[in-house]
């Protein structure tokens, strides 16, 4: 408890400073950014979603694909849109359709209120979204993955299967050999598969809710167990902004 309430003191204070002295550029609050980044600190907030989506372009293009060429882009689980908001509006036909979900209404609030021409909503954690079958050519879902426990996973990864057109492609995150290892933290992954809860109720800092906590994959695992719903056509280590490991599925 203490720890929780000196971060809230932290966000507050912070706050105030910046409204005493505005930011050079459009950013959420602390909370909200140490939501999703883990820090306040708003230039490596903004990099981060510059990196991102500059990896998601360059999976794409390893399987063949051109980033210009998708026409309605999913971003599931955008939180406060920091990649969402650097995915370019126009593509190789011209203006293309962006959504960007998150079950996080405080985050997607502010999203609405100042990042246009990008169609926000919040989603229930529980699919289905109440988007069309087939609805969009490229979903991309950055540290989604890396939270939720088998059951919502597969959940999950049977939604965006729906979601996709034929030959669409999904772009996710998962925590790999390189992030356990910058984090010096052992798992038992003998099943390939690892979900760790940490604190919950007040003692739980990032504000998500209790189910949302901390899945380790290998890639063993995902490549069995996610291509029963996507083909698996690569699997990069590091391949989220040099952090997390990438996969690239496609709906045949």
């Amino acid at each position: 408890m203490p720890g929780f309430l000196c971060l809230q003191m932290h966000f507050l204070a912070i706050s105030v400073r910046e409204r005493l002295r505005p930011l050079p550029v459009r950013v959420p609050s602390p909370r909200l950014r140490h939501r999703v980044h883990g820090s306040t600190d708003y230039h490596g907030y903004l990099e981060v979603g510059q990196r991102c989506w500059a990896s998601v372009e360059h999976l794409v293009r390893e399987i063949g694909r051109e980033p210009a060429s998708f026409e309605s882009i999913l971003d599931y689980g955008c939180g406060s849109g920091r990649v969402a908001r650097v995915v370019p509006q126009s593509g190789a036909r011209g203006p293309r359709t962006i959504t960007a979900v998150d079950i996080d209404p405080e985050a997607i609030l502010w999203c609405s209120q100042n990042l246009p021409g990008i169609q926000f909503a919040v989603v229930s954690p529980q699919p289905p979204t109440p988007f069309a079958d087939g609805a969009f050519d490229l979903i991309f879902a950055v540290s989604v993955f890396t939270h939720l426990d088998e059951a919502r996973q597969f959940a999950l990864l049977a939604e965006l299967r729906r979601l996709l057109r034929p030959g669409g492609v999904l772009v996710a995150s998962v925590q790999g050999d390189y992030h356990r290892s910058q984090r010096k933290r052992q798992f038992d992954l003998s099943s390939g598969f690892a979900f760790v809860a940490g604190d919950r109720g007040l003692f739980k800092k990032d504000g998500l809710p209790r189910f949302y906590q901390d899945a380790q994959h290998t890639r063993a695992y995902v490549e069995r167990e996610w291509s029963k719903y996507l083909a698996v056509k690569l699997y990069r280590e590091r391949g989220m902004a040099d952090h997390q490991d990438a996969v690239v599925l496609v709906r045949s």
